[in-house]
């Protein structure tokens, strides 16, 4: 049994013996559900962790992809996603004061991640993190993707941005977002990151991120050998 397994267990038992407050109190439940990007079948087994946090106990997904995890209210958090076959992703966010629902989170296979990095002329290099950039036009549904916004990030070494076109396949020669995918940084070195985004007639407000006082700008982090996501919502 790991370390995190164990301080989960221990906990429970402390609490159903009295000697131990509840080991959600003061947390707030986050709800979601993750599917294949691809196929978009329900990723059953998936392990979801917040990372750097073995207080915080990691959730598994049922058959239907979905996960309930008790968190700490305003923490900024990088949500590890865990999946055989495909591409370790975090997600960006902030937890809210109360329990919230994430919606649906999309992960890619590792082949298809290896094939966006080549595609975008940065093979695989598993030193180095992948770092992807959403907007969309409705922050709750996210499935009409934003087209003509551009991406920077402060990580002057990065591949990109490469923005995705038809089904999501990066394509270098785009100078700017399509409704067709999101935009990529490749070969990202690892750690903290801070990306701006521009459009030409929308407001975008931040989605998943950690916020910074403007709104078209948000702090991540970097891993190697995964993938991080960002996500604004640019409403019509």
């Amino acid at each position: 049994m790991n370390r995190r397994a164990l301080a989960a267990l221990l906990t429970l038992v402390l609490a159903a013996c009295g000697s131990s407050p509840s080991p959600f109190e003061g947390r707030v439940l986050m709800k979601g559900q993750f599917l294949d990007a691809v196929l978009r079948y329900p990723l059953n087994g998936i392990e979801v962790c917040v990372e750097g946090r073995d207080d915080i106990p990691c959730a598994l997904a049922g058959p239907d992809g979905k996960i309930s995890l008790p968190v700490p209210p305003n923490l900024e958090m990088m949500l590890k996603c865990s999946m055989p076959l495909h591409i370790t992703t975090y997600m960006t966010m902030k937890t809210p004061t109360e329990s919230f629902d994430v919606g649906v989170f999309r992960l890619l296979e590792q082949s298809t991640a290896d094939l966006f990095s080549a595609m975008a002329g940065s093979p695989r290099d598993d030193t180095k993190g992948i770092l992807l950039v959403n907007a969309y036009d409705d922050f709750e549904k996210r499935e009409v993707r934003v087209a003509e916004f551009t991406a920077a990030i402060e990580a002057s070494a990065a591949r990109g941005p490469v923005y995705g076109a038809g089904a999501a396949f990066p394509n270098p020669s785009l100078k700017a977002s399509t409704d067709g995918g999101p935009a990529g940084f490749y070969a990202v070195p690892p750690g903290d990151s801070t990306v701006t985004i521009a459009h030409p007639s929308r407001a975008c407000a931040a989605g998943f991120g950690w916020p910074e006082a403007q709104p078209t700008r948000l702090r991540t982090r970097v891993f190697a050998g995964a993938m991080s996501t960002v996500t604004w919502v640019c409403p019509p």
